[in-house]
């Protein structure tokens, strides 16, 4: 028995309703009722500030009971999507504000669909912003600097803490069902293909004499080496940013120093590349696995780590992660077990 017309062109509308892209709030100034820090289970999720995605089917589902019903079957037996976008707002010293265009399941409505852990990719847009003169109490300084305690690049880390709680939780930070976030034995749930990040020019216009610092606390010097580049005016602010994030994130697969366990999470649950685009004209793109292949020279080769021990826990931890990577390569079932917590310490 085939639909009717009518039926499929209603399903058409349906589709393109719920499952459109949702449009990014213009502006921190426009986006801040409804936004709240993300539950802390990490320290890098301090200055995350998320909010529930909207669900567009809500609205349909109140026409009348023929459309609550046509909805309800057509979010049935919609499969899940296996690609999601995600906008960000970095609002400098304040924090990271993500917007997921995903629809949150409805109430006493079922899905045919299984769920799925595998995303084949993610996309996600990226605008820089000063924080609003008027901006409450409540989102100032979540990813702010404190250089004299020699601390990372906070807003570096609330990108790491993004990644971190997509992989424990999913698209839009809604799957509670695993809670261990805090427990470094425990290997997150989620796994994704490619990260896409598009880098996009700043919608205002502010000068941006930092990409990182509030333009009213700027002031030249500030910051350590390790920020280079983060206030060079002969460069577009979306371009240093690149600069800056794909400097941050070969640090961390590299296995630097206080980055290690943030590099082994990328390679357990990473299957493809990070493409990092500038204005929609791709910059940069990182091949986790060859990124992988090349640690195992720094550590196992004959000018490797010296520390017998470190060694051995590399060598445990690469035999795991191979046969990880090779079942998230072909859709299996993975283990949550960690059995190398960190390498060092």
């Amino acid at each position: 028995m085939t639909e009717s017309p009518w039926l499929t062109l209603m399903y058409g509308i349906y589709q393109w309703v719920i499952c459109s892209v949702t449009k990014p709030p213009p502006s921190p100034t426009w986006d801040r009722r409804h936004r709240r820090l993300l539950p802390d289970g990490s320290r890098d999720t301090r200055g995350i500030f998320h909010r529930t995605p909207n669900n567009p089917a809500l609205s349909l589902l109140r026409v009348n009971r023929q459309v609550n019903e046509e909805v309800g079957n057509f979010l049935f037996y919609l499969p899940p999507p296996s690609s999601y976008h995600v906008d960000i707002m970095c609002v400098k010293e304040s924090g990271l504000w993500p917007t997921w265009s995903i629809p949150p399941p409805l109430p006493g409505k079922r899905s045919h669909a299984a769920p799925t852990h595998y995303i084949d990719s993610i996309y996600a847009t990226l605008r820089i912003f000063n924080p609003p003169k008027s901006m409450k109490s409540y989102f100032r300084n979540g990813l702010t600097f404190h250089l004299s305690y020699g601390q990372q690049d906070p807003i570096m880390d609330g990108f790491y803490g993004l990644l971190e709680a997509f992989f424990h939780r999913g698209p839009g930070f809604m799957d509670r069902s695993g809670g261990a976030e805090d427990e470094p034995s425990v290997a997150p749930r989620y796994v994704v293909k490619d990260i896409i990040i598009d880098i996009m020019a700043p919608p205002d216009a502010s000068k941006h004499r930092s990409v990182i610092m509030d333009d009213l606390h700027y002031r030249p010097g500030r910051l350590a080496s390790r920020h280079a580049g983060h206030d060079d005016v002969s460069v577009a602010p979306e371009e240093r940013l690149a600069v800056l994030m794909t400097r941050h994130l070969d640090m961390a697969l590299s296995f630097t120093s206080k980055l290690l366990n943030k590099g082994m999470l990328v390679y357990e649950q990473m299957s493809g590349s990070f493409v990092f685009m500038v204005c929609g004209k791709e910059y940069k793109r990182v091949e986790v696995e060859a990124c992988l292949k090349r640690l195992e020279e720094v550590y196992l080769g004959p000018d490797g780590e010296p520390n017998l021990d470190h060694r051995e826990r590399f060598r445990r931890w690469k035999r795991w992660v191979d046969d990880r990577r090779g079942r998230m390569k072909e859709g299996l079932d993975l283990s949550t077990h960690r059995p190398v917590e960190q390498l060092k310490g």
